[in-house]
């Protein structure tokens, strides 16, 4: 079992922001079954040795997502992660090949500093990454993602 430490305030506030926007960009692009969810949302994922892996997103959005009582039970589209500096190594190995593992289409990498990464599922295999400068546009969910106005908000929260 591998014990997290607590988010920090950045972490929290950058999270924050981006679901903002996401819920935003849902509810305002008329995404029929489209919906999106942040922290303390588990998704189970079975092994074929019957075991159990509980992962929790900071963000996600789908279409048509399938829930099993408060436990997702289908891939969403899009995962976000912001990263920290403890969790930063398990994001962008296990985590990444697990989500991969069941489909995740987007994955987003942020870091606190501003610098996102883009990876996108092609052929069960995510394609190198791309450097994302200011907007994210899904090619899964009507949505597009401005970074640019999410970190300026977050600035504005530590000023």
């Amino acid at each position: 079992m591998m014990m997290m430490s607590p988010a920090s305030n950045l972490h929290r506030i950058i999270v924050h922001y981006i679901f903002n926007e996401l819920l935003d960009q849902i509810e305002s692009a008329n995404n029929v079954g489209s919906e999106a969810t942040r922290i303390d949302v588990n998704y189970i994922l079975k092994n074929t040795d019957k075991k159990y892996k509980y992962l929790e997103p900071d963000i996600f959005a789908g279409s048509d997502l399938l829930w099993k009582g408060e436990i997702l039970v289908s891939a969403p589209e899009l995962v976000i992660e912001v990263l920290s500096f403890a969790t930063a190594k398990y994001d962008k190995t296990e985590k990444m090949d697990l989500y991969k593992s069941i489909g995740v289409k987007e994955y987003i990498l942020v870091s606190q500093d501003g610098s996102v990464e883009l990876y996108r599922l092609q052929n069960d295999n995510y394609k190198d990454y791309l450097k994302i400068d200011n907007k994210f546009k899904s090619d899964y969910l009507n949505i597009t993602l401005d970074f640019d106005k999410i970190f300026s908000l977050v600035q504005d929260k530590f000023n």
